[in-house]
């Protein structure tokens, strides 16, 4: 029988936006997709339930969701067994003007760098037959979907001697990338407006974030805010 790793991710912000530092791609990896999903219907039906102002919501974005709400979602969903967060984080200040590309070839890059890390650094991981990355596919050109796949085997499936499947979802119609996006927006709260009050404090596990930094060298960590998570809730709208 064939064993499949799953990856799943999104984004938070645009490497071209001013008003903060930090971008942010972000997600987990599982060997129990249907368990995520299942997980996420769940958590869906109790939150609308006792908060029926989301009942208007298809989909329960991170930007829609107070932290205590975002956190009943994350900290069942790592109860999982296998299922870990991960990221790379962008310090947008030390992007060079080089760098200044497409936002798809920009994120395409972003995403080499976070699966070379995670390959290089925690190969047990990713063991398998086969690795299915899962993204967002409402940003995502048609050129950009097919070249991803293409590099990602013919350079690191050569390397690593790994067989990557990159599958593109719309959010709104698949739990598991609803999940990918609450990671994404908590690391991005954390890191534009990190405080200690965060929804980050409220999931255990997210300390436990794999996370690949970029540009390494010249990556700086945030200066932790006193605002109230009131204020942070406000400002976290991705």
């Amino acid at each position: 029988m064939k064993k499949t790793t799953y990856i799943v991710i999104d984004e938070s912000g645009a490497t071209h936006q001013k008003q903060n530092d930090y971008f942010v791609i972000a997600g987990y990896i599982t060997k129990q997709i249907y368990s995520v999903k299942s997980t996420h219907k769940i958590i869906e039906k109790n939150l609308k339930l006792n908060y029926p102002y989301l009942a208007k919501y298809s989909e329960l974005k991170g930007c829609y969701l107070r932290s205590y709400q975002k956190a009943e979602f994350l900290n069942e969903l790592f109860k999982i067994p296998t299922t870990i967060p991960i990221a790379i984080i962008v310090d947008k200040k030390h992007l060079f003007k080089r760098q200044q590309h497409d936002e798809n070839i920009k994120y395409n890059y972003f995403i080499q760098i976070l699966l070379s890390y995670l390959l290089h650094n925690f190969p047990g991981l990713l063991n398998g037959d086969e690795i299915q990355l899962i993204l967002d596919n409402r940003n995502v050109s048609v050129g950009s979907m097919n070249s991803l796949q293409d590099y990602l085997n013919s350079a690191l499936g050569l390397i690593y001697n790994k067989k990557f499947k990159v599958i593109y979802k719309n959010s709104t119609e698949h739990r598991e990338v609803q999940m990918a996006d609450l990671i994404s927006n908590v690391l991005y709260g954390y890191y534009n407006f990190r405080n200690e009050y965060s929804t980050y404090n409220l999931v255990p596990s997210m300390r436990n974030t794999i996370i690949s930094r970029f540009p390494y060298k010249y990556f700086k960590e945030p200066i932790c805010s006193k605002k109230s998570q009131n204020e942070v809730d406000k400002l976290v709208n991705i």
